[in-house]
């Protein structure tokens, strides 16, 4: 029996949303099965119940971007807390189409968010996903100096690769690999696991093991973690996932990239001299760093000429 519940507006946590009855189907049914009713509660304390006739309540706003709002939510059936990621539908919906058939393939895998439920309604598109800790950003921030020790740093990078090959191998890049889209778990369990997340700018580059090529394309990624190809409008390759993840794993160490403070793509120039650059590197991860950016015109040749 399908439930309907209703939509309290609050603008001081988010505009976008009207008061209006929703539903959601989660992903366990199949289209033709009754959907679950979704209780959105937006107010800026979080609500002290569940309203019966809900599944999921939404307490609190944990973020947004330029593809939607992402809600901490508490499912009232399985009785425990959610993410719940909502977007409007003419918004680049095939975004978030994308990342919920992405999410779907992934399932099972403990070093992605696993897709608990989605669904739409009028307007608006959900997917319901595990609740995670804090980003490798935030905890970065908010530790001594505002940076990890080499070997953290090192065990995040190798984490990261793992996901990222797990991720090739299934056809998609990333694209937006930063500290920002990197969590740990929030259970005793998962509370030393790196998950990797956010697949709203990711792309599927090979199907059916034939890759798709493209010429000049344009920018997506974040400026402080994209490769020189990125800059240049080179189509991505896992390599650039890959360069990514070093410049993570640096900042992670470093506190910082050398380009930090820079905001203007036309700083970064393809010929960027990094061995002036304005920031000093020192150790063992700093030297790994400029070898690995000496080789990326090289990886992406290899790219281009398969």
């Amino acid at each position: 029996m399908q439930q309907n519940s209703t939509l309290r507006k609050n603008p001081s946590v988010t505009n976008t949303l009207d008061d209006r009855k929703t539903t959601i189907r989660t992903s366990e049914q199949e289209p033709s099965q009754p959907q679950m009713a979704v209780n959105i509660v937006q107010n800026p304390e979080p609500p002290q119940r569940v309203t019966p006739a809900g599944k999921y309540e939404l307490k609190q706003v944990l973020g947004a971007g330029g593809y939607g709002q992402i809600f901490k939510a508490f499912d009232s059936n399985k009785n425990l807390y959610v993410a719940v990621k909502i977007m409007q539908k003419r918004s680049e919906s095939q975004r978030m189409i994308l990342e919920q058939h992405i999410l779907f393939t992934l399932k099972g895998k403990p070093e992605f968010p696993q897709l608990y439920g989605s669904g739409s309604f009028e307007d608006y598109m959900y997917i319901v996903m595990e609740l995670l800790g804090k980003s490798l950003s935030e905890l970065r921030k908010k530790n001594d100096g505002k940076k990890f020790d080499a070997v953290t740093a090192l065990r995040v990078g190798l984490l990261m690769t793992d996901s990222l090959r797990i991720l090739h191998e299934m056809g998609f890049l990333h694209r937006d690999v930063k500290p920002g889209n990197m969590c740990t778990g929030i259970s005793p369990t998962t509370i030393r696991r790196i998950y990797l997340l956010d697949f709203g700018l990711a792309r599927q580059f090979k199907s059916k093991g034939r890759v798709k090529r493209r010429g000049h394309v344009g920018f997506r990624g974040t400026l402080r973690y994209v490769s020189l190809n990125v800059h240049e409008r080179r189509d991505q390759c896992p390599c650039d996932d890959l360069i990514s993840n070093f410049y993570t794993m640096v900042e992670l160490c470093e506190g910082c990239l050398p380009w930090t403070r820079l905001r203007d793509p036309k700083c970064l120039p393809p010929g960027l001299d990094l061995a002036n650059a304005a920031m000093p590197w020192e150790g063992k991860v700093s030297d790994s760093f400029m070898g690995l950016v000496s080789q990326e015109g090289e990886f992406a040749e290899a790219h281009e000429g398969k």
